[in-house]
């Protein structure tokens, strides 16, 4: 990853310096530049810069500043605009800025978001699209796409309520009756026998 590196060395002496053997718990402002060679933990104020020297741990988070150098600890996340974690640093934390340096001797142990910068042409034309626009509330003939000369006559609407008014049901055809089934022939009666004739004397 490409960034601008900034050289320790043409840096301004920092106004102040948290030495090697002190330890400060608790809130600490600055304007300028915070130098921590010793341990501080708490919270950390300033659009300024910060230096973590390798002796130097920090427990809490580094944000809304220019550039943070860490060397050292941190303990914390880590929010400004030009980062750089050089040598045997360890960070423990997400770090969120628009330019990172990091060595590949460094350990990170979080997620790393770098943001890209807004160019002020770009900010310009989207500040631009962003102006409220200009509000019209259509009228009724508008939006059907209609004049009062096209509205219909009271004869086109009796007209069309003839057309489209439904008839009444057609009646159910009704069903033939069955026919009745013929009666049974009556069955011929049975002839008499013949009496038999008496038998001689």
């Amino acid at each position: 990853m490409k960034v601008a590196h900034r050289v320790y060395d043409r840096t301004p002496d920092p106004e102040t310096t948290v030495g090697e053997n002190v330890v400060i718990k608790g809130e600490l402002r600055f304007q300028r530049l915070l130098k921590i060679e010793g341990t501080f933990e708490g919270t950390l104020i300033s659009e300024g810069d910060i230096v973590v020297a390798p002796s130097g741990v920090v427990r809490g988070p580094i944000t809304n500043m220019r550039y943070a150098r860490i060397e050292g600890t941190v303990a914390g996340d880590i929010d400004v605009d030009e980062c750089e974690v050089l040598g045997d640093a360890t960070v423990t934390g997400d770090i969120s800025c628009k330019s990172l340096r990091l060595d590949p001797t460094a350990v990170l142990v979080g997620n790393v978001s770098v943001k890209r910068p807004i160019e002020p042409e770009a900010k310009a034309e989207v500040d631009a699209k962003v102006d409220t626009p200009e509000v019209t509330t259509p009228t009724a003939a508008d939006a059907k796409g209609f004049d009062s000369k096209d509205e219909p006559s009271d004869k086109e609407y009796k007209a069309a309520a003839k057309t489209e008014a439904p008839g009444p049901a057609p009646e159910p055809a009704m069903k033939p009756e069955p026919e009745p089934e013929p009666e049974p022939e009556p069955e011929p009666e049975p002839e008499p026998e013949p009496e038999p004739e008496p038998e001689p004397e």
